[in-house]
C-alpha cells in the first residue's frame, strides 16, 4: 500500500499512532476482578476500534486453539504461529503496525524455536564490532521472522553495579567501547531493515540504587557532568542514524526541577527533557518513546489522566504499554483543547515516516525462515561466546583440565529463576561428552554435603546466575540461595571453580573463597558449551572484563 498522508487519517488513526498497548492488552479483557481471554471477534473489533499503530511484542504464550485467543502464559509459540497472529491483528488496522520487542539477548525468549544469543556483557568481553554487526543483523532476521519489525537496544545508560535495571544488560563501563559496539548494533539492526533504539535516554545515575519500575528515581549528575559524560554516548547514536530513542523514567532535576507531591517530574514528563535537550539541542529528529507508562516511576507522580497528557505534550511520538481505556481520554482532550492537534499531526507524521522506512508500506516483503535463519544466528553466537569467556584469576594454575583426570563432575546450581537447572543441562552434557559423568545439585545448607561432594568427585563447578528482573531490584543472591556460599570451598577448594553466569561481580559477592574463577556472562547454550572448553584448554579464554573487576578498599556511593 501507498504511504497515506496525515490528511487521509481520521482522527482515530491518527490518536492509534501514538499508542501502543501491550500483546496481553489485546488478549485479555478486564472484568471487576476477573480477567478472560478475548475471542476472535473481540480481537478483531478492539483492534478496528482503536486503529492501534504499534504493538509491544512479547511472545511467551502459547496459542491454543482456532481462534488464537485462549492463551497460556509461560509457554511458547514457534515464530511462524506468532507471526500468524500478529498478521491476523495486522488485518484489523489499516496503517500496518510497528511490532516493537526487546530481545536484547535475542529471540529466544520469545518464541519456542528463536535463538537465545549472548548477553549485552558478553558483546562487551568479546570486544568485536564485526561480530556484533552480524549478530545484530542476524536477531533482526529472526525478528523479522516472528512477524516483529522494531528492536529496543542497545541500551546506554551508565554502567551501575547496584541494580538490576543496568547491570548486566550494557556493553560495558568504558563509554567508549560502549559507543562502539551499540554503534555496530544500530547498524546492524537497522542494515534488516528493522527499527533500532537507544535507550534510555537521558541516561541513569552510577549510583542510584532503585529501580523505576517500583520508584521513582534520579540523575544526581550536574548538566556539564551529564554533558560530559552520559550525554556522548547518546549524541553518537543520533549521530549513527539511530531510528528511535526510548525516554526513561529517571527525573534530571539539572535540566527540569519541577516537582509534584514532593517528587520531581520523571524526564518523559518534561518538555524541557524530551523537546528540548533531545530534539532541539541534541538534533534527534527520529520516534521517541516512552518506557512503559505502568512503571512506578510514572504512576506515583500524578493523576493517571494527566500523566498521559503530559506525556504527548512533552513531545513523546509512541506511549509505551497503554491501556484500553487511554484512547478515549486522548480524543478527549485533543477534542477540548488540552493536547493540540499539532502534537498528534507531528507525531503521527513521524511515525508513519519510520513505517516507510523499514518498508512497512512496500508491497514485497522478504519472508524469512526461522528454521533456516536459526543456525546462522547460532553459529555467529558461538563466535561470540567463544571471544567472551572471561577468567577473572586462576591462583593456583588450574587450567586447562586435562580429560584424563576428571571422571566425575558435580555441578552446584544457585539462582533465584526457577528454570536455571534445567538449562545447565547443557553444561552437563558438555562435561559428559568429554567422558565425566556429571550432576546437578541445587543449594547447599550443610557443609558435610560439600565434604561429601570433594570426596566423590573431581570437578566441583559453583554455577550461580543472577540477572537483571531475576529477582527484581538490586542483583544478588540473597536468603537460602546465598546459603550454599556459607559453606562452599571448605572442602575440595583445591578441584572447585566458581563460575557466574549473569552478575560479573559474584567473584566479591559470594564466591571471593574461590581460587579458579571465571565470567560467562549468559545460561545460553553456546556461553555453557564455550565455559566448558575454556577450563579444558580447548579455546583460551579471554581476561578482557568488560567491566572494572578491581575490588575495592571502599566504594563511593554518593
Amino acid at each position: 500500500m501507498k504511504r497515506p498522508t496525515l490528511s487521509e487519517l481520521t482522527l482515530t488513526e491518527k490518536i492509534g499512532q501514538l499508542l501502543m498497548p501491550n500483546q496481553y492488552t489485546v488478549l485479555q479483557k478486564c472484568e471487576v476482578d476477573e480477567t478472560m481471554a478475548r475471542s476472535k471477534e473481540e480481537i478483531a473489533d478492539f483492534m478496528s476500534k482503536y486503529q492501534y499503530g504499534s504493538l509491544w511484542g512479547t511472545g511467551n504464550m502459547m496459542l491454543k486453539n482456532a481462534n488464537m485467543a485462549e492463551i497460556n502464559i509461560g509457554f511458547k509459540t514457534s515464530a511462524a504461529e506468532y507471526k500468524e497472529w500478529l498478521g491476523e491483528l495486522q488485518k484489523n488496522v489499516r496503517i500496518p503496525m510497528l511490532i516493537g520487542v526487546d530481545c536484547e539477548n535475542g529471540t529466544g525468549r520469545m518464541v519456542s524455536d528463536g535463538t537465545d544469543t549472548s548477553s549485552p556483557l558478553s558483546i562487551g568481553a568479546a570486544d568485536d564490532e564485526e561480530l556484533t554487526f552480524e549478530l545484530a543483523a542476524a536477531v533482526a532476521r529472526e525478528i523479522k521472522a516472528l512477524g516483529a519489525n522494531w528492536r529496543w537496544t542497545p541500551i546506554l545508560d551508565f554502567y551501575n553495579r547496584f541494580t538490576g535495571v543496568s547491570c548486566g544488560r550494557i556493553y560495558s563501563d568504558d563509554p567508549e567501547k560502549l559507543i562502539r559496539l551499540a554503534r555496530a548494533t544500530i547498524k546492524g539492526t537497522q542494515s534488516e531493515k528493522v527499527a533500532s533504539t537507544a535507550k534510555h535516554f537521558p541516561g541513569s545515575d552510577p549510583y542510584e540504587f532503585r529501580d523505576s519500575h517500583i520508584v521513582g528515581t534520579h540523575i544526581n549528575l550536574s548538566f556539564d557532568e551529564w554533558r560530559n559524560t552520559q550525554a556522548k554516548t547518546f549524541q553518537a547514536m543520533i549521530d549513527a542514524g539511530v531510528d528511535t530513542i526510548m525516554v526513561g523514567h529517571h527525573a534530571f532535576p539539572a535540566v527540569d526541577d519541577t516537582m509534584n507531591n514532593g517528587r520531581y517530574i520523571p524526564s518523559p514528563m518534561s518538555k524541557k527533557i524530551v523537546s528540548g535537550l533531545l530534539r532541539e539541542e541534541m538534533g534527534f529528529k527520529g520516534v521517541i518513546i516512552t518506557d512503559a507508562i505502568t512503571m512506578g516511576a510514572l504512576t506515583a507522580y500524578c493523576d493517571y489522566e494527566d500523566m498521559l497528557i503530559g506525556l504527548i505534550n512533552a513531545g513523546n511520538d509512541i506511549l509505551l504499554g497503554v491501556n484500553p481505556y487511554d484512547y478515549e481520554i486522548v480524543e478527549k482532550a485533543v477534542l477540548d483543547g488540552r493536547i493540540p492537534m499539532s502534537r498528534i499531526d507531528e507525531s503521527a507524521e513521524r511515525v508513519l515516516e519510520l513505517k516507510e522506512k523499514i518498508g512497512l508500506f512496500d508491497e514485497q516483503k522478504e519472508e524469512i525462515d526461522m528454521a533456516k535463519q536459526a543456525p546462522i544466528t547460532a553459529a555467529i553466537d558461538k563466535g561470540m561466546a567463544e571471544k567472551s569467556i572471561t577468567l577473572v584469576y586462576d591462583k593456583i594454575n588450574m587450567l586447562p583440565l586435562k580429560k584424563e583426570n576428571i571422571k566425575s563432575v558435580a555441578i552446584v546450581c544457585s539462582s533465584h529463576y526457577a528454570g536455571t537447572m534445567a538449562e545447565l543441562e547443557v553444561m552437563k552434557a558438555e562435561f559428559e561428552a568429554r567422558g565425566a559423568k556429571a550432576f546437578i545439585i541445587g543449594n547447599i545448607h550443610d557443609k558435610e554435603v560439600v565434604k561429601k561432594l570433594a570426596e566423590e568427585n573431581d570437578l566441583i563447578v559453583y554455577a550461580a546466575y543472577v540477572a537483571p528482573h531475576r529477582p527484581m531490584g538490586m542483583p544478588s543472591l540473597y536468603g537460602d540461595v546465598m546459603e550454599t556460599y556459607f559453606n562452599a570451598f571448605t572442602f575440595g577448594k583445591e578441584k572447585s571453580i566458581g563460575v557466574s553466569m549473569g552478575y560479573p561481580y559474584l567473584c566479591h559477592d559470594a564466591m571471593a573463597g574461590a581460587n579458579t574463577f571465571l565470567n560467562i556472562y549468559s545460561t545460553n547454550p553456546e556461553a555453557q558449551k564455550a565455559f566448558v572448553k575454556a577450563i579444558y584448554g580447548e579455546i583460551v579464554p579471554t581476561t578482557n572484563s568488560p567491566v572494572d573487576l578491581e575490588m575495592k578498599l571502599r566504594y563511593v556511593y554518593c
